[in-house]
């Protein structure tokens, strides 16, 4: 779900991914680009779900928070916890991994509501800086696992993008159950 970037941005970057990962006009991938959902009305939480289903999306990326929820106060609990209430829901109920990019404030912490950061079974903190490739990942919140971070390395041509483990990473160990998803994932 593309709320940020314009079908022709989001378009070139996942189409030099999936090049980069050898995926091809059958590979399944399926998105929208600024349609203007509002996960505030329940029509357009109907509606995620229905095309979660249609699809059969196994993995939504939501980018990003504040273009999903207009009219609503990111710093209002009352306002974000009936949102992502129903992100949840859509999530238990279509069994399909809900991913919602948000973005940190000046101080480096989550924007808005404690209530976002209460709601998420993971949160990972990305940081990334202009002048390198480094990408480093960490675990500000864990519901289901220990804290963990890992490092990451971009790499980007004129017509392919991917990362790869940076030497910089240490040791992930993973737990059996989240060995079996990683296990899954790579075989769809």
């Amino acid at each position: 779900i593309d709320e940020d970037n314009g079908k022709r941005r989001v378009s070139a970057r996942i189409g030099k991914a999936l090049r980069a990962h050898g995926g091809t006009n059958e590979t399944l991938f399926y998105y929208t680009s600024l349609v203007g959902f509002n996960f505030g009305m329940s029509q357009d939480v109907d509606e995620l779900k229905k095309l979660i289903i249609k699809t059969g999306a196994a993995l939504v990326v939501i980018d990003i928070l504040i273009n999903v929820i207009p009219g609503q106060d990111e710093n209002s609990a009352k306002d974000l916890a009936p949102v992502l209430r129903a992100l949840r829901y859509v999530a238990e109920e279509t069994q399909a991994a809900i991913v919602l990019i948000h973005h940190l404030n000046k101080g480096g912490l989550i924007r808005g509501t404690t209530a976002i950061n209460g709601a998420v079974d993971l949160a990972l903190e990305i940081e990334s800086k202009s002048e390198s490739c480094d990408v480093n990942f960490k675990s500000t919140k864990v519901r289901d696992t220990a804290a963990f971070h890992f490092d990451g390395f971009a790499h980007f041509s004129e017509d392919k993008f991917y990362m790869t483990v940076s030497e910089k990473s240490s040791v992930i160990t993973l737990s059996r159950a989240q060995d079996l998803v990683i296990q899954y994932l790579a075989k769809a």
